[in-house]
């Protein structure tokens, strides 16, 4: 009884450990980064959907599993959220004047090169750095928060053989 109950701790510990790397990774800003991120919180929610199917109701297993889909799939929408109002605020709020120069020159018949979409795109970040920072915070910290809560929580109780309370409440 005592190796299942261990095992089951691993297999939690395992897919937490997911989402936590996910989550760092998701931060790192280079597309093999958000790849490996994507890939992880996938993984993760798939296995957890697993795991949760090949345990009964009452086991630790099904518990840590039915909060962590909770998690993943709450989290993930606030953050989808997040990441909507934040562009709203960017679009309405932000300096478009480089976004203009490039649509002027792809009226007046003009390409747009590689390396000029890349300094446009520098420029655009470097004139609204302190609005994509204060938006970012803004409109995604509480989902990230939101995660490192749960995440935390759920690591806490499954590390000493707990069950969640109510693992299927938003908080």
């Amino acid at each position: 009884m005592e190796d299942k109950t261990q095992n089951q701790k691993n297999i939690i510990n395992v897919l937490y450990f997911m989402i936590v790397l996910s989550t760092i990774l998701s931060f790192v800003p280079h597309t093999m980064g958000q790849l490996i991120s994507l890939t992880l919180i996938v993984v993760a929610l798939i296995g957890a959907y697993i795991y949760r199917g090949k345990d009964s109701e009452d086991g630790l297993l099904y518990n840590h599993m039915t909060y962590m889909i909770g998690t993943i799939w709450i989290g993930t929408s606030f953050i989808l959220l997040g990441c909507m109002i934040m562009g709203l605020w960017v679009y309405v709020s932000g300096d478009q004047s480089v976004i203009m120069r490039a649509i002027t020159q792809l009226e007046a018949g003009g390409m747009i090169t590689e390396e000029q979409l890349t300094e446009y795109t520098n420029q655009y970040i470097i004139s609204n750095q302190s609005l994509l920072i204060k938006s970012s915070l803004i409109a995604v910290g509480p989902a990230i928060l939101y995660f490192v809560y749960r995440v935390t929580n759920g690591i806490a109780r499954a590390g000493k053989g707990y069950r969640i309370a109510n693992p299927k409440s938003w908080l």
